[in-house]
């Protein structure tokens, strides 16, 4: 009688076991490095000026919500504009005459960001809301924002700046859009020049029902006169949020905005703690100038939570330099799946046709020592001449009452598959309760209730404030002409709301596969999985060893030396780093060599030699592991890769 074999899978398999359990009896290093070693060499090359007072003018007035502009004709001029409270003195600027007491200001710098002037404020017996600033190709500044005083309607003018935003004149109206933006095709071809307004536009619905909707209006003369948009298909229900506009290398007009499932919620999704998807990210084009738009197409499934918490538009940049990553796409939102918010991430390989599954820009776990989850939010996109895509959000993880927020970025040099760990460019400050004073809001004017019998009812409250004190809708992010990141933020350690700004020189190109001996490689991971053994925890020295080998899981041959680069990697219990990678590497980046048994190609089926990973956590792991909204456990650890091969 023959003697049965093991099927090569299940040897392999029992080999992975194997070669954990016998990991887990080996010596293995007493400590692992810090984690400020990661973040020293992202240090290396991230870096961060000091801070920058943009609106030291106007320091003890309010200020929220804001945008930065590089002028792409001159390295030297940029431009911020920005909210802030209509006066400090209540009685001079007659706040009760206006709907609510909002001005928008710009401030512009002529030094590269170093110093900076107010250039124009809107007119301070109006209310002045949601400002959009950009520069023109040829170096002209636009600013828009809508509002009026309570006796006329709103309106929504553009200002143009013939000067690079010194002085500033009314050129024109499109019709009113909420959270609107500015977009103009700076690019060689037909549409250069063409401005695009989009937004946030009320419409009845075929019930009679108010909805939101996306509006979009063109320009063809400098912002003078508008046309309309048909949209064929926006969004199924009701736009939540909209992010800012691109324009790609041949003139294609984008962008991009969350659209909730279930217009039930549309006045605000109150649940802390979402269990399933409430909303979905979307995009969509124009390839013709805004002439006609495509179908809107789905980025991702969204988690909303109360944006009471959470504030931040969808934000979405495009590559349109001559490397590797040409006419990607990127964008970033605020997700809060995990029971936190945090900052969720996709690229489109073919100018936002498909997007990739999303994952999170992470580097500190779910929840901290305390068992609490501290929020990220706000995330802002922008990418340099070099083609490195540049992140910055604020973030709670250091904020002892989780209310305040720091300054973080991050940066990624292999078209957003990886991203490095990120820096603090500046503390933000603390919460409400450490400002100098509360702001409480009055009612909409008109919007009094209860009036009956002689009796009028007036409600003033915090509500709006609560909204600004996360820094309101939007915060900048922008690279100048020799590919410096300047970003811009509210600012509240002084106890007021102030805006402050610095540059940014993040040392790298982006490369495929981040470059070094990888750039030549090609993915493989369609044609390979990594499979994974048991993995062990050894409490003593806080390692993790886990057993892995690659499985050819095509129907033809593949090469037989294989490379698994490690693209993201968190854990529950903290910060985590690789140990033992073969090119030295810590965290994204980080390399293993696989390879076949025979120094052959791997055939179908077929696995390779497994090997051990080794990964260190900075802490003790905590045991049992917490829990997390509806799921029992977090994921103790969570790995990303990429196999790449000849």
């Amino acid at each position: 009688m023959k003697c049965r074999s093991w099927p090569a899978a299940s040897l392999i398999i029992a080999a992975l076991v194997s070669l954990t359990f016998a990991a887990r009896s080996q010596t293995t290093r007493a400590s692992a490095r810090p984690s400020e070693e990661a973040t020293q060499k992202s240090q290396t090359l991230i870096v961060v000026a000091p801070a920058v007072h943009v609106s030291h003018a106007n320091s003890s007035r309010v200020h929220w919500e804001v945008q930065i502009a590089a002028d792409p004709t001159n390295v030297k001029r940029l431009m911020a504009c920005s909210k802030l409270l209509g006066a400090d003195n209540i009685d001079d600027q007659r706040t009760y005459m206006r709907a609510w007491p909002e001005n928008v200001v710009v401030y512009t710098s002529i030094d590269g960001g170093l110093s900076w002037q107010p250039t124009l404020e809107l007119d301070r017996h109006q209310h002045n809301t949601d400002p959009s600033c950009i520069f023109g190709p040829n170096g002209s500044a636009y600013l828009m924002s809508f509002g009026g005083n309570v006796l006329s309607q709103f309106r929504m003018p553009m200002y143009r700046s013939s000067d690079a935003g010194t002085t500033w004149s009314e050129v024109g109206e499109a019709d009113v859009l909420d959270r609107e933006y500015i977009t103009i095709d700076d690019t060689t071809g037909k549409y250069r020049g063409r401005i695009y307004v989009h937004g946030i536009m009320g419409m009845a619905g075929i019930d009679g029902a108010h909805i939101n909707g996306l509006g979009v209006f063109r320009s063809t003369d400098q912002g003078r006169t508008y046309k309309s948009v048909k949209l064929p298909d926006e969004g199924s229900q009701y736009v939540m949020a909209n992010g800012n506009g691109i324009v790609m290398s041949d003139g294609t007009f984008g962008t991009i905005f969350e659209d909730l499932i279930d217009d039930k919620e549309a006045s605000m999704v109150e649940e802390l703690h979402p269990t399933a998807p409430n909303a979905k990210i979307k995009f969509i084009s124009s390839i013709d100038g805004g002439e006609t738009f495509g179908k809107a197409l789905t980025v991702s499934d969204s988690y909303e939570r109360g944006m009471l918490l959470l504030t931040g538009q969808p934000s979405l940049t495009a590559d349109r330099t001559e490397g590797p990553f040409r006419d990607h796409l990127y964008a970033a939102w605020v997700d809060a799946r995990s029971g936190r918010g945090e900052i969720r991430f996709s690229r489109s390989e073919d100018k936002g046709n498909s997007w990739v599954p999303s994952f999170v820009i992470r580097d500190n776990s779910p929840s901290d020592d305390r068992g609490e989850t501290p929020d990220a939010f706000m995330p802002t996109l922008a990418l340099n001449r070099s083609g490195v895509l540049g992140v910055m959000w604020y973030d709670r993880r250091d904020q002892p009452d989780k209310l305040g927020y720091d300054i973080r970025f991050s940066a990624s040099l292999d078209g957003g598959e990886s991203f490095l760990p990120s820096v603090v460019v500046s503390p933000g400050g603390g919460s409400s309760l450490q400002m100098k004073e509360w702001i409480l809001w009055p009612p909409w004017q008109g919007n009094y209730s209860g009036t009956s019998g002689g009796r009028q009812h007036a409600a003033i409250g915090d509500g709006l404030y609560w909204w600004s004190n996360n820094g309101g809708d939007t915060a900048g992010l922008a690279c100048d002409l020799d590919g410096i990141f300047h970003a811009l933020w509210i600012d509240r350690r002084s106890g007021v709301q102030q805006v402050s700004t610095t540059r940014i020189t993040v040392n790298g190109t982006a490369k495929l596969n981040g470059g070094a001996d990888l750039e030549s490689l090609h993915d493989l991971s369609g044609k390979a999985d990594v499979r994974y053994g048991v993995a062990h925890v050894d409490l003593a020295t806080n390692e993790i060893t886990i057993g892995a080998a690659i499985v050819n899981k095509s129907k033809e041959p593949i090469p037989g030396r294989l490379k698994l680069r490690l693209l993201a990697l968190s854990s529950s219990n903290g910060f985590i780093e690789a140990e033992n990678a073969d090119n030295g590497a810590n965290t994204a980046g980080a390399v293993w060599e696989f390879h076949s048994s025979t120094g052959g190609s791997l055939s179908p089926g077929g696995f390779t030699v497994p090997r051990e990973l080794r990964f260190k956590l900075a802490q003790a792991p905590r045991m049992p592991m917490p829990v997390r909204s509806s799921r029992l456990l977090h994921d103790f650890l969570e790995i990303d890769t990429k196999i790449i091969g000849e």
